[in-house]
């Protein structure tokens, strides 16, 4: 039973990893936004500037190597299995799923925002909102 977990895990982590890096246009999209800080711009964003997003994105991105990694060498007998492991692998998974629902959250705002609304979105921007995560 805990080999179909390791197993499990080693599929799906990559192709989250594809979902929150590379799909969606996230580098193209951030790679073109202004993000100064409140400091530098009174009008800028709150938390997610560009430095953040981008130890953010590379912290998750280690999670899941690593989670992928570890899964790997269970399989393959390196490592035995344990209740802790399993325990540590799902909460990488959670922090994943998580940062996936948020982006696909602020993504959904940001493709929907009408025109009146548009003005409430920071930097006048609707793919601001869609970095924040």
């Amino acid at each position: 039973m805990a080999s179909d977990f390791y197993t499990t895990m080693a599929q799906v982590l990559p192709l989250l990893l594809l979902a929150l890096i590379w799909d969606s246009s996230f580098l193209d999209r951030l790679h073109g936004q202004r993000r100064p800080s409140r400091r530098v711009d009174p009008s800028g964003v709150l938390f997610w500037t560009k430095p953040r997003v981008r130890v953010y994105t590379l912290f998750v991105a280690v999670v899941v190597l690593g989670s992928m990694a570890v899964a790997v060498c269970e399989i393959a007998g390196f490592i035995p299995d344990s209740f802790t492991l399993r325990v540590v692998l799902s909460c990488g998974l959670a922090l994943v799923l998580g940062t996936l629902l948020t982006r696909i959250w602020y993504d959904v705002i940001a493709a929907t925002v009408t025109s009146g609304e548009r003005d409430s979105v920071p930097n006048g921007e609707a793919g601001a909102s869609a970095a924040k995560s």
